[in-house]
């Protein structure tokens, strides 16, 4: 069965893929049953299924990885890679799908088993993982603008003293800031040309619809909400739309703005070339944004060149 391009994720490595079969039967589009075990671990089943069983198989999806991400018996990369793939999966799902696959709380509870991971190594796994960057896509954006979020939050916090539901929040953040650009221009992002200016006033209204899609498929944190709607201001009054500025700019959302540019200058887009990570720091480094969250930046950037290689590495061996 050939499936679009635009529903391909990243590879799994085989080592990942535990048995843990659902307990119940899944037919395609045409009422066919389907063996999820056997399917392309690069698509995501929802484009397959009949939509009468999409509930189910997403109860199923929440508990095998819930499976694989406490499974000490599991290497430590293995988890973070895997758990790395699924918040791609859905970030994808809310960009393609919206309100039809967003289960917000089972997401939020994955999100929380993230940040048992990110507080414990957050150079190792926030940083590398969401480095692995190539052209410009909107789920893998989102993915690592929430887990980089995060992983500034927790560099720049006294040690212990962030717990998992605090973490989910930048990492929610992060994954639905630009949601709303896909119900008002959908393309906006990968244009190759400049911007009308009518165009770049939708741009600068997607951090609002943003957070009214979010509260349509049942978000209510005002404090994740926050972070999303001010995603884009700046600390020296430079941002949009309201052109906050200092302490009225949210924290998580001063993360969320450092974590996204971040991302954006070292990912290829149409008419921009990558930047290198050193270049981009420098590029940051300037008044927009909080200094201790530059050096946090720094820091974890720095730190991650190594855990990056050996990653890679072990990824490799078992691909």
């Amino acid at each position: 069965m050939s499936v679009d391009e635009e529903f391909r994720g990243l590879p799994i490595p085989s080592s990942i893929l535990l048995p843990h079969p659902p307990g119940f039967a899944i037919f395609d589009q045409n009422g066919v049953p389907l063996d999820v075990a056997k399917l392309d671990p690069r698509i995501d089943p929802m484009v397959l299924i009949h939509p009468k069983d999409s509930p189910a198989l997403l109860k199923w999806g929440e508990q095998h990885v819930a499976a694989i991400l406490t499974n000490e018996a599991l290497p430590l990369w293995e988890r973070q890679y895997f758990l790395h793939y699924g918040l791609v999966l859905q970030a994808g799902r809310l960009f393609r799908y919206r309100a039809r696959f967003a289960r917000v709380q089972p997401l939020l509870e994955i999100l929380q088993l993230a940040a048992a991971f990110v507080t414990r190594e957050p150079s190792s796994f926030a940083a590398s993982l969401s480095m692995m960057v190539g052209p410009y896509r909107t789920d893998s954006h989102a993915a690592g603008t929430g887990l980089l979020a995060a992983a500034l939050l927790v560099g720049t916090a006294p040690a212990g003293s962030l717990a998992a539901p605090i973490l989910a929040a930048p990492m929610l953040s992060g994954m639905v800031a630009d949601v709303g650009l896909v119900e008002s221009h959908r393309d906006l992002l990968s244009f190759e040309r400049a911007m009308t200016p009518p165009e770049r006033n939708i741009l600068h209204a997607h951090p609002h619809s943003s957070s009214q899609l979010a509260r349509r498929i049942g978000l209510t944190s005002e404090r994740i909400l926050e972070g999303i709607e001010s995603h884009h201001e700046r600390i020296d009054g430079s941002g949009y739309p309201l052109g906050l500025g200092g302490d009225m700019v949210p924290r998580l959302a001063q993360c969320v703005a450092l974590a996204d540019t971040y991302l954006t200058l070292i990912t290829e887009r149409p008419r921009t070339e990558a930047l290198s990570r050193d270049d981009a720091l420098q590029a940051v480094s300037n008044e927009v944004f909080s200094r201790e969250l530059v050096e946090a930046l720094a820091r974890l950037v720095r730190s991650s060149y190594d855990s990056e290689a050996e990653l890679m590495a072990a990824m490799q061996s078992v691909a």
